[in-house]
């Protein structure tokens, strides 16, 4: 073969190449660029004998259904795209929701968490009576670079607008700081069967791009903004990496992740700073004084929810005496172990944590977590002694400068 021919062939490749990555984007002509979920940097591969459809030209495919639960609200599903198969008993819609990054007022709270909507997406449309939501593990996850997949029945309720189609799975799937997506599968009675066989021929149907909507916050920022300092000693020790993925535990989401982690003697010690949604205060505009006086029983509900964490310990977890927890300034400590499922390591390798819940109240919480390999249980306790102390609550004379002038969270 001469130069030309060479040349010509290997153009040709590049084509057929090209060819083939617009295609794998593309179910029967329809074009997964244009969706919202390619704008957030979701690829997409078609699975066999399903054909996609985009949902953007009216009239919109749009479903409307009642829940189980004692609410008369009616709610829709208006999938960005969707799929079917070629006998119509099975259709999956998939709906996109991307990051918004949200900054305190009068209507948001100071301590709100954008990440959160994925979570309270798979809570709060799961139908726990037939079965309960299942977090896969990271091998499951590995393929979509996801940072955490619930799997669950949606509740449609009986009141809806989908027809034949009788039966669902949900899946929501979330990529921290960026997006998520909750896909419902829905089956006729002719392909009640082919639900399970169903998730696991599309479980690559979706792959996350890594383009986060907004930066971490830096370590300066976490401390200013929930009222903790941390000695200078471990600030050297700081990852650059935080570990925000894995299972969420007994639909603990406030547990899940971290803020900030410290590398020590080939252990890591990781900062979480839990949100509360029980807090009353909402006064985000004027600065005013709290008044923890009236509405007393809410305060002491939100004063008391950091114990739910409590239920995550292996063992009856400590209560730290007096003396120990005023090192933390706080006003109540805990200590308990915790294990990871062996298919869900933090940083893929550690299995076990010490536990620090601490709460200062009318203020908030901080739950410190001791990583370390199996090996070096007394080396994580003289690790949890010598930083006792060092990750903490501003001092006393800092919240009597603020004057009731600060946001809980």
């Amino acid at each position: 073969m001469g130069v030309l021919g060479s040349k010509g062939f290997y153009s040709l490749i590049a084509i057929a190449f090209t060819l083939v990555s617009f295609f794998q984007n593309i179910g029967y002509g329809q074009d997964f660029s244009k969706t919202r979920s390619a704008r957030f940097g979701v690829k997409f591969k078609a699975p066999k004998e399903f054909r996609m459809f985009n949902n953007d030209d009216e009239p919109f495919r749009e479903y409307f259904f009642y829940t189980t639960k004692p609410d008369d609200r009616r709610r829709n599903i208006l999938p960005d795209f969707y799929l079917v198969n070629k006998d119509s008993s099975i259709l999956i819609l998939a709906e996109t929701y991307g990051y918004s990054p949200m900054e305190p007022d009068i209507f948001n709270r100071y301590w709100i968490d954008p990440n959160r909507l994925a979570f309270n997406h798979a809570l709060g449309s799961s139908d726990t009576t037939d079965r309960s939501i299942e977090y896969y593990s990271a091998g499951r996850r590995r393929y979509s670079r996801a940072d955490w997949i619930a799997e669950f029945t949606r509740d449609l309720g009986s009141r809806n607008t989908f027809g034949d189609y009788l039966y669902n799975r949900c899946l929501v799937i979330n990529k921290h700081d960026q997006v998520f997506l909750q896909v419902t599968y829905l089956f006729k009675e002719s392909a009640r069967d082919k639900v399970d066989k169903v998730l696991h021929t599309t479980r690559r149907m979706f792959r996350f791009e890594d383009r986060p909507a907004a930066a971490p916050a830096s370590i300066a920022r976490n401390l200013e903004k929930h009222y903790v300092e941390v000695d200078a000693d471990i600030l050297e020790d700081s990852l650059v990496h935080r570990w925000n993925e894995g299972k969420i535990y007994d639909n603990q989401y406030h547990f899940w992740g971290e803020d900030l982690a410290f590398e020590r003697d080939g252990m890591v010690i990781s900062v979480k700073f839990p949100t509360n949604d029980k807090w009353p205060y909402m006064n985000h505009i004027y600065q005013e004084r709290m008044d923890t006086a009236s509405n007393r029983v809410r305060w002491d509900v939100a004063n008391k929810d950091h114990h739910r964490f409590l239920a995550l310990a292996r063992f009856t977890p400590y209560k730290c005496t007096v003396s120990e927890t005023s090192e933390l300034n706080a006003d109540e400590a805990y200590i308990f172990d915790f294990s990871h499922d062996r298919d869900d390591l933090y940083r893929g390798t550690y299995q076990d944590c010490k536990v620090i819940v601490f709460h200062k109240r009318n203020v908030g919480s901080v739950i410190v977590k001791y990583y370390y390999r199996s090996r070096d249980g007394e080396k994580v306790d003289r690790l949890m002694e010598s930083t006792w102390g060092k990750i903490r609550f501003r001092g006393r004379a800092f919240f009597d400068g603020l004057e009731g002038r600060f946001y809980p969270y």
